[in-house]
């Protein structure tokens, strides 16, 4: 009995696993990977964009001449050298007084958004998804996923085809950027609980740190791919309006691939093979629950460890990955003095040194699992090997970048995002192995937790960087090291990828064999003959009978 349980739970019986190239769950993550990669185009985009949409130069004039109204300015066009730096890019020298000497790079933009206005149109759809994404895991939980998927697409795609016209509207205050970025993050704020939601009926736990590797990688897709594609829109008769455009086109383009080929769960899927289904039914009959509502644990979510430290987790990987989409392009204007076009093609260079440290990792720890490690071992592992980086890599950029040694700087913000690249198996993984019966809440309520960071990390740029000097990225740097550093020192001691007591579905029925239970060849009385079934032909036509399985 004891022989047969277990492989009615572990045993694979045909399935030719994850990655085999007619694996139908690995279509569907492919599919997910590539509404990641369309859903961070569609909100991350304005990272590049608005260093063609604004200008710089008379910014700079307006910051200075508010800071330091009583010196004078002087403006002096340079065009190759500036000081022991060499920009790539025409730009401005301003210079007021004996008081500092700055240099200006300036895309040509049209816009005159001062520096606390971008980071009100960066944060807008960081504090819309705020507001939204504990609705959204609750319909996660209760909706059709795929349906939840395909309204927020649509939603993100819509207001990116308003977005260029909104920005033109008012060239000083973006009142309808903003409320088109807010609108964007409502999309995503129902959109990545859904995907989550997705994925744990498709994926068995054991499959879970790849999975999330592949899914994932939507993010760096968009970075590679999508941020060179955007720089050199800019800098064509297009303009940066098309960048939004193209954006909301392959959004849309996605919708209508989704709504053909994916579906809810394995049980109702089209083009999948018989050992396939049978696998992951056996694999995932722990999401198999009764039609009754099952109430979310509040208490026992509130007195666990693993918990909040996940939140902080949360908080600190979404305020990395912000600054991953949103400010890199920034950081390469302001310091290195790059021009658009090398600025969008070195921005891809960290985005692909993610993708190989996230398959390498995954792929590392998800086979020590199978030799004995521990889910939660895995995980804390992984989490404090990320942090130690992101802790290292902001420090160090803060000390030694600057624009003298520009691939020091582009080999420091490799490691930023590789380390973060490895956070997939620590947190990522410690989110959806936790609670399968509440992943969609949970899902949410860590999601509310991170866009708290996504917001904050846009008004702490805010609060360092004027004009974008280098010394007050430097401040920005210091302040962003210690944020993962608080995280290496709680998820490391009470992480957890095991599934919780509380987070179990309370009962599931699942329909087996009375024979398999006994044991091949044994009857009821556990002896071959007459009284027991130990016939071939009777075993298979033995009775069944409903089994419920309660914790």
């Amino acid at each position: 009995m004891a022989k047969d349980v277990e492989l009615l739970k572990g045993e694979q019986r045909g399935d030719k696993g994850l990655l085999h190239p007619h694996s139908r769950r690995l279509h569907v993550l492919l599919m997910l990977m590539s509404g990641t990669a369309c859903m961070a185009l569609l909100t991350t985009n304005v990272g590049i964009t608005i260093t063609c949409m604004v200008n710089s130069t008379a910014v700079a004039l307006e910051a200075t001449h508010s800071a330091y109204d009583n010196e004078s300015v002087l403006l002096m066009e340079v065009t190759r050298e500036h000081e022991q730096c060499h920009a790539d890019t025409t730009a401005l020298v301003v210079d007021y007084g004996i008081i500092n000497r700055i240099l200006v790079v300036d895309y040509g933009g049209e816009l005159l958004w001062s520096e606390q206005w971008q980071s009100y149109v960066k944060g807008a759809a960081f504090l819309g998804g705020l507001l939204a994404v504990l609705p959204g895991g609750i319909a996660s939980d209760r909706r059709s996923v795929t349906r939840i998927l395909l309204v927020s697409m649509a939603l993100m795609s819509l207001c990116n085809v308003l977005f260029p016209i909104a920005s033109k509207f008012n060239k000083r205050v973006p009142i309808l950027a903003i409320l088109l970025r807010f609108g964007m993050g409502l999309g995503e704020a129902f959109f990545l609980p859904a995907q989550n939601a997705l994925m744990v009926r498709w994926i068995p736990l054991n499959e879970k740190a790849s999975a999330g590797a592949i899914y994932s990688i939507g993010y760096q897709v968009a970075g590679i791919l999508g941020v060179p594609l955007s720089a050199a829109l800019c800098q064509s008769s297009l303009g940066w309006p098309a960048v939004y455009y193209i954006s909301a086109l392959f959004g849309f383009l996605w919708i209508g691939a989704f709504n053909y080929l994916a579906s809810d769960s394995p049980s109702i899927a089209r083009w999948m093979s018989e050992a396939e289904r049978e696998y992951l039914s056996r694999e995932l009959q722990h999401l198999k629950q009764k039609k009754q509502k099952i109430p979310f644990p509040t208490r026992h979510v509130l007195r666990s460890a693993a918990i909040w430290v996940l939140l902080y987790a949360s908080f600190s990987g979404n305020f990395v990955i912000t600054f991953i989409q949103l400010y890199i392009p920034s950081f390469f204007k302001d310091v290195l003095l790059m021009n658009v076009k090398k600025n969008g093609l070195t921005t891809a260079i960290p985005h692909l040194s993610q993708v190989v440290a996230k398959f390498t990792w995954s792929t590392m720890i998800d086979r020590a699992k199978r030799n004995g490690l521990s889910p939660t071992h895995a995980v804390r592992i992984s989490q404090a090997v990320s942090c130690i980086g992101l802790v290292i890599g902001f420090f160090s950029i803060a000390t030694f970048a600057d624009c003298t040694n520009p691939w020091l700087a582009i080999g420091l913000l490799c490691l930023v995002t590789s380390s973060f690249g490895i956070s997939i198996a620590g947190f990522v993984c410690s989110l959806l192995s936790m609670a399968p019966a509440h992943v969609g809440t949970l899902t949410s309520l860590t999601h509310a937790i991170g866009f708290v960071g996504r917001w904050a990390c846009p008004l702490i740029v805010q609060h360092f960087k004027t004009i974008g000097t280098t010394s007050e990225w430097k401040q920005i740097f210091y302040t962003f090291s210690v944020i993962p550093l608080i995280s290496l020192l709680t998820f490391t001691f009470f992480g957890s990828g095991e599934i919780q007591t509380w987070g179990r579905v309370p009962t599931m029925e699942i329909e087996l064999n009375e024979s398999s239970l006994l044991g091949k060849g044994e009857g009821k009385d556990g002896k071959d003959g007459k009284d027991g079934k130990g016939d071939k032909d009777e075993m298979d036509e033995s009775k069944k009978e409903r089994i419920k399985l309660t914790n």
